[in-house]
């Protein structure tokens, strides 16, 4: 049981903290270790996954919009420690379609996750969109930040497997060689631009005709 703060002596410390400030991040902390925790199981079944033959399940009526509230959601705590500059812009509707929902939730958090990363100053920006494009009907996210960005190396070997420059942080080199499969199971594409020093973006385009498209829009 965790005690009372304000019930802590003050000259006890823990983790070189004063206990009672210790207590204090021990909810958050929780819950990071519970959020980091799924993230893992995640990437455990989703490279299972790439060893079945049985192809991707497309049962889930997509809604990108709600893809990304529900990624932000999930993220809200490191989203708010990382950056003070975090926006998001969805436009009103979006086509809905057929798909796997869990996949495509995931590349989403793989992408926040790496723009996170990337950054090292409070103000630095994060920005997550969504966008419809009529002419070739496909639907849109994409993740921006103004961080570290990626040499030409990294950014040619970025997408393959077990590729990091993130080892001594615990890197797996799985997000983005995972993210982009998944993109492309269902069609789509998952395209980096990035200059050293000055960002990245990625985009992610879905066609909505090739996976069915649902009823209505939302």
């Amino acid at each position: 049981t965790i005690p009372e703060v304000n019930s802590v002596r003050n000259d006890l410390v823990a983790g070189g903290l004063p206990l009672c400030q210790a207590l204090a991040c021990v909810p958050e902390a929780l819950r990071d270790i519970e959020l980091g925790s799924e993230r893992i199981s995640a990437i455990i079944r989703n490279v299972t996954s790439l060893a079945r033959t049985d192809g991707p399940e497309f049962e889930d009526d997509v809604n990108v919009n709600e893809i990304v509230q529900s990624a932000v959601t999930i993220l809200r705590h490191r989203i708010s420690r990382t950056t003070a500059n975090f926006e998001q812009v969805l436009i009103p509707s979006v086509p809905i379609f057929r798909g796997n929902r869990q996949k495509i939730e995931q590349v989403v958090i793989n992408l926040m996750v790496n723009a996170m990363e990337a950054i090292q100053e409070k103000n630095s920006m994060i920005k997550i969109a969504t966008a419809y494009d009529d002419n070739h009907n496909e639907v849109r996210i994409t993740v921006e930040d103004h961080g570290t960005g990626m040499d030409e190396e990294t950014l040619r070997y970025c997408n393959e497997m077990f590729y990091t420059t993130k080892a001594k942080k615990g890197g797996s080199g799985l997000g983005l060689s995972i993210s982009s499969i998944f993109i492309r199971e269902h069609g789509g594409r998952l395209v980096i631009e990035s200059t050293k020093g000055k960002g990245c973006r990625v985009t992610v385009d879905l066609p909505v005709e090739r996976l069915r498209v649902a009823e209505g829009t939302r």
